[in-house]
């Protein structure tokens, strides 16, 4: 990070805020941010100290004698699938997808927490992990994970099975009243177990919030001086190619940045531009057979427009079709999710 200060995204503190005044009084809250020291309103771009962020919700909580404070107020959010579409999950076509842009996101709007996927045994389980502990009366954790638990439903998560919880004090069954799941208190780690099959869940919407994706890609670049340029390529390519474009000069504009710079700054990390975008192309129709695609729509999301050329570049890839590679990895006919797919005719 460009600085030793851990900060939240200015998008996450307006929310915060939002969902603060829901449940208490404005004045209550205003008066609170008066003597934290923090603005009022900030935009999107802008960074917020984490200390004092979490000192003005700990204030609150300890004001009105409610360590829930925080989890209520981020029940009053919008967890719609039209709110969620229109953020940069928008660019998700299965729940994996979700929970990979998640996992990339999560530390640049809290500043405090990422996560982990675990699948083992048929269950997935996402971590919770938090990059600093303190004393807090309010739950900060147990707030986050139930607002990560609202995102996952959100975009269709049918059957969630137990949520872990550190904590080992269970006040009065108020937590499982508000996750709505068993819960295992006293864990390791904070978490929500679910079946793995429904990581495959598509999403059932259509069209891309590409414009949002690369705001938060330029963000990241912002705030981390050693960024994996390359990370951020591949993350709007996944994208890109579904719309049958993914040249070099689409990912610059996407980033700010012009060609040439681009170019030096993947080739300081590896073989270049062109071996990115074939091992993305790799590892997406990989992804996609294994997820029981149709061949005519793998081709598609990886951006070929006729599936004989997709064909001819699984076979230069792995030396085997696509066929032959499905049914040396057990992948059945039946499990085809999706038929057809089409190209959006717009960002």
């Amino acid at each position: 990070m460009t600085s030793s200060v851990q900060t939240a995204s200015g998008k996450h503190y307006e929310k915060t805020l939002k969902g603060l005044r829901q449940v208490l009084p404005d004045t209550v809250v205003n008066d609170a941010i008066s003597r934290s020291g923090l603005p009022t309103h900030v935009s999107a771009d802008e960074r917020v100290a984490i200390d004092q962020l979490m000192a003005l919700t700990d204030h609150l909580a300890r004001e009105t004698k409610d360590p829930l404070l925080l989890l209520r107020a981020f029940s009053r959010l919008d967890y719609t699938p039209s709110m969620l579409r229109s953020s940069f999950l928008g660019n998700t076509r299965t729940l994996m997808d979700a929970v990979r842009l998640i996992q990339r996101y999560l530390m640049l709007d809290t500043g405090i927490a990422q996560i982990d996927l675990d699948i083992e045994k048929g269950q997935a389980t996402i971590r919770l992990l938090l990059s600093c502990q303190s004393d807090c009366f309010v739950y900060q954790p147990e707030a986050i994970l139930y607002a990560l638990q609202r995102t996952l439903t959100g975009l269709g998560l049918k059957s969630l099975d137990r949520i872990f919880l550190c904590r080992t004090l269970q006040e009065d069954d108020a937590l499982e009243h508000w996750f709505g799941v068993p819960i295992v208190f006293g864990a390791s780690d904070y978490g929500i177990q679910f079946q793995a099959l429904e990581l495959a869940r598509a999403i059932g919407w259509s069209g891309d919030s590409l414009r949002s994706l690369a705001r938060r890609e330029r963000r990241l670049i912002r705030l981390n001086t050693h960024h994996q340029w390359t990370g951020s390529v591949i993350t709007l390519l996944e994208v890109l190619l579904r719309h049958g474009k993914g040249s070099i000069d689409d990912c610059a504009r996407l980033l700010a940045v012009s060609r040439r710079t681009l170019q030096r700054r993947i080739k300081s990390e590896g073989p270049g531009y062109r071996s990115v975008l074939r091992q993305t192309r790799q590892h997406m129709a990989l992804r996609h057979l294994a997820d029981g695609y149709a061949l005519d729509t793998v081709a598609l999301l990886v951006g070929y427009q006729q599936t004989a050329q997709f064909y001819r570049a699984f076979q230069a890839w792995f030396g085997q079709s696509p066929g032959e590679y499905c049914v040396d990895h057990g992948i059945q006919s039946d499990r085809l999710m999706v038929t057809s797919y089409h190209h959006p005719d717009t960002f």
